[in-house]
Order: C-alpha cells, then sequence, then structure tokens
C-alpha cells in the first residue's frame, strides 16, 4: 500500500512484478505463461490499466483473468464480455480495460497461449515506461526438454532456438 516510490515520487506506475515461463512440450509445441501486476500511483499512468495480448490466427488463448485490486481491498474482476479481439491480418490481439482505476489500484493479469511454432516466440519488455520497483520481480524463464537448447543475445537483438535432437547437453 504505496502512494509513490520512494525512490522516484514522479513515477506514475510501478511494475511490482512480471513473470513469463516458456514451455516446450512433444512435439515442440510451446507454452507462455505471463502474471504481471502493476500498482498505480496517478492519473497519466491509466495507460497501464489497458491490456493488449498479441497472438498469431494459428494459436490459442487458453485463459485470461486479469482484476482491478482497489486502494479499499476490492477485488474488481474484469469480465469476459469486456475483452475484445482486434484482428489485422493473420494476427490477432486480445483487448481489455481494467476497471475502477485509480491512484493507488493495483491492476494484475495473467494469461496463457499455446502454439505449434517457435517463430512466434514472444518479445519480452521489461519495463515499458513504468518503474520497476524490484528487478528480482522480473522474470522470463524457459522449461525446456533436454533436446532444445536456447540461445539468447542481449538487448533483444537475436533470440533464436536451435533443436539439437538426440544431444546431450554439456
Amino acid at each position: 500500500d504505496r502512494d509513490a516510490l520512494e525512490f522516484d515520487p514522479s513515477a506514475g506506475a510501478s511494475v511490482v512484478f512480471d513473470r513469463g515461463l516458456i514451455t516446450v512440450g512433444p512435439g515442440f509445441k510451446f507454452t507462455f505463461e505471463r502474471h504481471r501486476r502493476i500498482q498505480i500511483f496517478r492519473t497519466d499512468a491509466y495507460r497501464f490499466a489497458n491490456v493488449e495480448i498479441p497472438y498469431h490466427s494459428s494459436e490459442q488463448i487458453e485463459y485470461v483473468e486479469a482484476h482491478t485490486l482497489t486502494k479499499d481491498g476490492s477485488k474488481v474482476d474484469v469480465q469476459l464480455s469486456d475483452m475484445h479481439e482486434a484482428r489485422t491480418g493473420e494476427w490477432r490481439k486480445l483487448v481489455f480495460a481494467f476497471p475502477e482505476v485509480q491512484p493507488g489500484c493495483v491492476v494484475e493479469f495473467r494469461y496463457k497461449v499455446r502454439s505449434h511454432n517457435f517463430y512466434y516466440l514472444r518479445p519480452w519488455v521489461f519495463q515499458n515506461g513504468a518503474e520497476l520497483v524490484d528487478a528480482r520481480g522480473e522474470r522470463a524463464g524457459m522449461a525446456e526438454p533436454r533436446f532444445v537448447e536456447a540461445m539468447t543475445f542481449l538487448r533483444g537483438l537475436l533470440h533464436q532456438l536451435r533443436a539439437t535432437l538426440g544431444a546431450e547437453r554439456p
């Protein structure tokens, strides 16, 4: 329960945590799960209460949960009827806005996308204009079988997954 960040009182919002997990399954099918929580301090940060979840038409969103935690402790769910799909060619995005947003509230959402194509792995944006409370709250991980080796280059310039079928890891 904070009204501002001690180290940056001018911050309009703060990412409390943002976690993602890619799980690789048989046939190189994968799921991407994300859980994000942001505290909003000022009205100029209400943009963080609008969410877009991008996905390809060949992917499925398995679940979405979203709610606002008001300053008085009430939990206000985002209803499925308030979530809408926008389409651009083969790409889709699930769009929704959190209800009852006001300074001091926390907006939280989680979702899971299932895909059959590594080409559509998600980029990971850590801050996106909001202050980061604690770097330990940011997590991106990959649960992988032994036959997949992941290589990541810093600054998001290149992400490559290389299958080393049957190879043992060093």
